[in-house]
């Protein structure tokens, strides 16, 4: 059967396949700006990947991948409209997606879709799921019927990554600039410096840090004054602040005998955990109005306007214009001090990029407004056939600049702007008959709709202009698309004695899509059933309330869609030898409930085989392959105690998601879609899961033991598959508990498997910065430099000069640590004929290991399972007694303490480094780079009503 709400025939899902409802109430009081980040952890089957703050795109994947190329994001769409979602990822910069703005606060349900067989009605845009939002109407309320409430969300950094800060700059256990120190130390003299230290001198000095440890003496700074060698982790830390987000919002609603209406306002205003970034304003209006015009006419009007100003939004990724990337990786003994002068301006120097001057010397802006609205009339004919008639518009207008200069003299200004407006138009007319004869019930519904949308980009780039106002509109290079797509599609079920359930839908559309098929597009449709088990044997106990038996089936075969075709990076007016790309679906479910609901049991299972991916390879869109998909979701929850005054729920999610690429003949479906610095590599290959991530990893023997040269430093060898990008299986796990009128609610997700390669790890160990590079530095300094040991000595043999020609002997010492040692690990047979295949015993220089050793054998190191648990949400909320308030104009009062992104609990990568972190959101996850650290948000919610 189609559940179908009495105010919207739009939402037409099946109760044969899979849908689920978000719990809302738990969005009320731990807030995100980002509409989109608090979906986490809510839905089985459900993936939010997000870009790193409440600014960046999210990405919503339902039961995997469907494309190898293009948008596998799903189709929104708030009161039966749908609206276009693009994932805005240009270069440093991640604008967000246009879904991120909705008010929460506006919300009466959000349905989830998880795949084709409940969402086939919709088309080809929700060939990756549907997301139905249906936003609050008019309510009769005691009072004026107005609302008011206030957030307010502190942001902190919660996770540095673990510094060394015990060596300094340098190599060799040396300070920069002074290579016989601290061995027979003859250091420039200059009496105007105490001492006459002007040898140790760090004022030219971009080294690593594989130098002296700190704290043994003075030196002269970049700013050329003295000061001690010490490590300033504050440099770093004063990057950071508390960031803040302040939500108010207004609402009147109002019910009259033929007419209600709702007008909400809601202003935010926020700050970023970066100093002097992500400094945005964002205000929503929201009018909702129903009007019996007639007995038998109903109009529906719904809109929604919606504005944002975004000054100096955080760059992202490895980038000189970045100041994290910078404050990342510089050297830990720069002071604070040294990145101003003395009039307090942030400085360029000649020897290291200041983040502070960074910061002080460029700026960005972006605005975006967004209108949405609809319009429909609900028309009741005789004998129960109802007439619907929806228009609506929607358009996204989106404008930026971006101003750096250089660190050079020339200081000369680099400009990029650009402008994205999309505006789409939507008409729909749906036409169904409800009927019921004897123990039969049936609905029937027909329709047709048409969309159409424009989209235009204009954009500009030049280094010459020292002031933004200067470019002309001359300057401009634009591009404009337009897209249609015209549809009609039917939908049926039948419902016998409330026991047997039947679903059948279908939906044939033509779009406006320049590739040409050798194929007609196929028919589309689903079918599905639903057996209620507790009412066919009419099981009437205490202890089974529900059991039922669900299944579907679905096929679509489709074109690209017009979201699709908006996303699809080799969109193009050319002909090709294409097939349509088809979708195959089905899945099987079985609900239970006992004890009056008190225990709940929902599973399914599913496959679904996307076949014929378009992919663009040597100038040309081809057909390859079939992506599959199998898994299951499961939805659990219990009620241990319930009663007058006490009542806990504790419910579980759970889903896994098995994918595997097909070739289907095709010799070696193998293609690559990002690599990093020409080793590490991320893409498809037949036979492996969705994303593949490969390089170099090290070499082994049979026995899994780590070969090593004579060195003792590891081999490796290149390409080999580390692993998916996609995790193994996924879930949530809340608890709520209600004590009298307090209410406590907690959230924790968790994730095992999936893989990523972390630049920023592999960076700060190659500089010397991490606590990971520390290892083995007090070992080699005491045999390198202290005692004079020599490299034989340290892998375990006295020096050829020590023993007669031809021989060799055990040094006495040579169980002592000397440096880092590589663990389960035998020694080539590239070592010689007398080392190979023995256990290796050599101690190796950190700094050889990871300054010096070649990328190949370091990348190895930076293949993180992300694996973790998470403690996501927090509220303690309570609720005023009616009591309290009989004598004061509110009508009630709810106060809450909230926490959002609390701590993680677990995880498999370095500190500072988010598991689930990723440079983009729109394409494959599986590398991070200069991710923004870690962070949680405390704050408190108060909402009262007149």
């Amino acid at each position: 059967m189609y559940a179908v709400d009495s105010d919207t025939v739009f939402e037409k899902t099946p109760l044969s396949a899979a849908s689920h409802f978000v719990n809302i109430h738990s969005m009320d009081d731990a807030r995100d700006p980002n509409l989109l980040n608090m979906l986490s952890g809510k839905v089985p089957g459900m993936r939010v990947i997000s870009g790193g703050s409440s600014l960046s795109s999210t990405g919503i994947i339902l039961r995997g991948h469907n494309f190898l190329n293009g948008n596998n994001q799903p189709l929104f769409l708030i009161d039966g409209c749908p609206i276009i979602n693009v994932l805005s990822e240009k270069e440093n910069f991640d604008y967000g997606v246009i879904m991120s703005l909705v008010n929460p606060d506006e919300i009466e349900s959000i349905e989830v879709l998880n795949g084709i067989n409940a969402a086939l009605i919709y088309g080809s845009d929700a060939v990756n799921g549907t997301v139905l939002i249906r936003t609050k109407r008019a309510s009769r309320k005691e009072g004026l019927g107005i609302s008011y409430g206030f957030n307010m969300m502190f942001e902190n950094v919660r996770e540095y990554p673990a510094y060394q800060d015990v060596y300094g700059r340098g190599n060799k256990f040396r300070l920069p600039g002074t290579p016989n120190l601290p061995v027979n130390t003859n250091p420039a003299y200059d009496q105007n410096y105490p001492y006459g230290i002007y040898g140790i001198n760090m004022k030219s000095s971009p080294y690593p840090s594989w130098g002296m440890p700190y704290g043994w003496t003075d030196i002269v700074g970049v700013d050329g004054k003295v000061r001690p060698y010490n490590a300033a982790p504050e440099t770093l830390e004063d990057l950071f602040r508390r960031g803040q987000t302040i939500t108010n919002s207004v609402s009147v609603d109002k019910q009259l005998s033929k007419a209600a209406f709702r007008l909400s306002y809601t202003n935010i205003c926020s700050s970023g955990v970066m100093k002097s970034t992500n400094e945005f304003k964002r205000h929503n209006l929201n009018l909702s109005t129903q009007v019996e015009l007639a007995k038998f006419l109903e109009l529906d009007v719904n809109a929604r306007y919606m504005t944002e100003n975004v000054d100096d939004r955080e760059y992202r990724s490895i980038s000189d214009r970045n100041p994290l990337s910078l404050a990342r990786f510089i050297n830990r003994d720069i002071t604070l001090n040294e990145m101003f002068d003395d009039d307090d301006h942030k400085i360029p120097s000649e020897y290291f990029k200041s983040q502070y001057w960074l910061l002080d010397n460029q700026s960005n802006n972006d605005n975006k407004s967004w209108f949405s609205g609809n319009l429909a009339f609900n028309i009741k004919l005789p004998y129960n056939i109802n007439f619907r008639l929806l228009g609506a518009v929607d358009s996204q207008r989106r404008k930026a600049w971006a101003s750096s200069t250089s660190y050079n003299s020339s200081r000369k200004v680099t400009v990029e702007r650009y402008s994205d407006d999309i505006t789409s138009g939507y008409f729909d007319a749906f036409l169904s008959y409800q009927g019921r004869w004897k123990k039969w019930n049936l609905n029937i519904g027909v329709g047709g709709n048409a969309f159409r949308s424009m989209n235009e980009f204009s954009t500009i780039f030049d280094n010459d202009y020292f002031n933004v106002e200067q470019l002309d509109n001359e300057s401009w290079r634009s591009s404009k698309r337009r897209d249609e797509q015209q549809s009609f599609y039917g939908m049926l079920n039948v419902n016998f004695d409330n026991w047997l359930y039947l679903d059948f839908a279908t939906r044939r559309e033509w779009n406006d899509e320049k590739l040409t098929y050798r194929d007609k597009q196929s028919f589309n449709y689903s079918v599905g059933g639903n057996l209620v088990l507790s009412n066919l044997l009419k099981i009437n106990t205490s202890v089974l309330s529900f059991a039922a038996l669900k299944g579907s089936y679905a096929r679509m075969g489709y074109n690209l869609g017009v979201q699709n075709m908006i996303e699809f990076k080799s969109y193009t007016d050319s002909e090709y030898n294409l097939k349509h790309p088809h979708i195959y679906s089905w899945e099987a479910g079985l609900a239970v409930r006992f004890w009056d609901n008190r225990i709940r049991f929902d599973y399914t299972y599913y496959h679904k085989r996307s076949l014929g991916q378009l992919m663009w390879e040597n100038g040309e869109i081809k057909n390859w392959g079939e992506l599959r998909n199998k898994g299951s979701e499961l939805v659990a929850e219990i009620v241990p105690v319930q009663n007058k005054w006490v009542t806990w729920t504790s419910s579980f999610i759970w889903a896994k998601n098995k994918s595997k690429l097909k070739s289907h003949g095709i010799p070696e479906l193998k293609t690559l879609v990002e690599q990093f610095y020409g080793r590490v590599f991320l893409g498809f290959e037949a036979g492996k899961p969705y994303g593949t991530l490969s390089g170099s990893v090290y070499k082994r023997n049979e026995q899994g033991q780590i070969l090593v040269d004579s060195q003792g430093i590891p081999l490796s060898e290149g390409n080999v598959y580390y692993g998916s990008v996609e995790p193994d299986w996924f879930g949530s796990w809340r608890n709520s508990l209600k004590i009298w009128h307090f209410d406590l609610d907690i959230l924790f997700d968790f994730q095992k498997g999936g893989h990523l390669w972390s630049f920023s790890s592999r960076e700060a160990d190659r500089l010397g910065l991490s606590a990971a590079s520390y290892k083995g530095r007090n070992e080699y300094m005491f045999s390198s430099v202290i005692l004079g040991e020599d490299d034989n000595e340290r892998r375990g043999y006295l020096s050829p000069s020590a023993v007669p020609a031809g021989l060799s002997a055990y040094y006495i010492d040579k169980d002592r640590p000397k440096g880092l040692h590589i663990e389960n690990s035998v020694y080539h047979e590239s070592a010689g004929e007398e080392l190979a295949g023995r256990e290796n015993t050599t101690w190796v220089s950190p700094e050889k290991y990871y300054w010096n050793t070649s990328a190949e054998v370091r990348d190895a190191q930076y293949f993180y399972d992300t694996s973790f648990i998470k403690l996501r949400e927090i509220n303690i909320g309570f609720n005023f007694p009616d009591k309290w308030l009989r004598k004061t104009p509110l009508k009630s009062v709810r106060i809450a303490a909230v926490g959002r992104n609390i701590a993680t609990l677990f995880q498999n990568t370095p500190d500072g480094i988010d598991p689930q972190a990723t440079i983009t959101v729109s394409g494959l996850q599986g590398f991070e780079d200069n991710s923004m650290f870690p962070t949680s948000s405390w704050g408190f919610d108060i909402k009262f009503s007149f």
